[in-house]
């Protein structure tokens, strides 16, 4: 495969702080202050119990356990589900590097939806398989036309769910039915990256992994747990999954501290509840403005919100970073729900562009 036809961190991340530095691009654009409403993050940071795993000078000096036992076990107790289910990987990018390699050759085929998270497709053409793209139905996941697709080859299917950019979600049942129509040697893949961000009606996907063992559940500690730092992914799946991934994970992908951080982080709950509170008052600002003043937009279940606008260029040029140029939606820009002092400026400026 051609290299340089790779999805870079520069056209994931595709904002204008790429390759620099914030202090750095305010002097490039002259300006006082910039506001990263591009990726996604928890702009209230993490949970005050995490930082507390730093005064454990030990945890620097030895090997990290590779099984990542107390991780696994604390889990296990949150979820339900054994504890042999679970695979940890240094964010959810080296888990959907880890199945490719595994689940993938130059022989296969792999479906998703587009726009959605854009990784998919240069992992899946890195290990030489095709990758099909279809449309997104109503701004969401098109189920009906991925089966329609299925080939003798294809061996992944890809679901964002919440999907982003657009923040749809699939329900329990839209998801169960399609399950029913799946071949059970395709590895369906979950991405689930922003499932704790939901306010209300999550569905209970961790409900599936006794029916479905071709099902893959991705989760992260980047988002609602305001973790994106440290790198901390997870999946969950059936035992056979787990001992085939196991065997391409390279030894000790988690150090010691990020281990401790995330069990610190699943035990206070009461943060992530407080996270969610916040972004929905937040949304609901946003939401507001945005009808106020008759600009469309796509209502969002995560944190973050797809408004059309072609003022990509004017709102970075203005120290507001956001995410555009999305295929098949290209006259939308995805805006990352901040603080509400930052949204108010945020708005107040996106105002002054109308």
């Amino acid at each position: 495969m051609d290299k340089n036809k790779l999805y870079t961190l520069e056209k994931i991340n595709s904002d204008e702080l790429y390759g620099d530095t914030i202090e750095r691009y305010k002097e490039k654009n002259h300006i006082n202050n910039v506001y990263k409403l591009s990726s996604n993050e928890n702009p209230y940071g993490c949970s005050k119990k995490v930082l507390d795993v730093l005064t454990n000078e030990h945890i620097l000096s030895i090997y990290p356990d590779d099984h990542c036992s107390e991780l696994r076990f604390e889990l296990e107790k949150f979820y339900g589900i054994k504890n042999t289910k679970f695979l940890f990987g240094n964010g959810s990018l080296e888990l959907i590097d880890l199945i490719c390699k595994t689940f993938l050759n130059e022989n296969n085929n792999a479906i998703t939806c587009t726009p959605t998270f854009e990784i998919y497709y240069s992992l899946v053409e890195k290990y030489n398989s095709k990758i099909n793209k279809l449309p997104l139905k109503d701004f969401k996941f098109d189920l009906d036309n991925i089966i329609d697709n299925i080939k003798d080859n294809t061996k992944v299917i890809f679901i964002t769910n919440p999907n982003n950019p657009t923040g749809t979600l699939l329900g329990l049942n839209e998801i169960t039915s399609f399950l029913d129509k799946v071949r059970n040697d395709i590895i369906v893949v979950i991405d689930e990256a922003y499932i704790e961000v939901i306010y209300e009606n999550r569905p209970d996907t961790i409900s599936l992994l006794d029916k479905y063992e071709n099902v893959i559940l991705l989760r992260t500690f980047s988002k609602a747990y305001g973790l994106a730092g440290l790198r901390i992914g997870y999946l969950m799946t059936h035992e056979k999954n787990v001992s085939k991934l196991e065997k391409n994970r390279l030894p000790f992908n988690m150090s010691s501290i990020i281990q401790q951080f995330a069990i610190e982080a699943i035990k206070d709950q009461d943060f992530v509840s407080e996270f969610r509170e916040k972004n929905n008052e937040v949304k609901n600002y946003i939401y507001d403005f945005l009808d106020k003043h008759n600009v469309s937009y796509i209502k969002s279940v995560g944190n973050f919100i797809m408004i059309k606008s072609n003022k990509l260029n004017e709102l970075n040029k203005k120290g507001f970073l956001v995410k555009g140029k999305y295929e098949l939606m290209e006259d939308y820009i995805r805006v990352s729900i901040g603080t509400m002092n930052e949204m108010k400026l945020f708005c107040s400026v996106f105002e002054s562009m109308l």
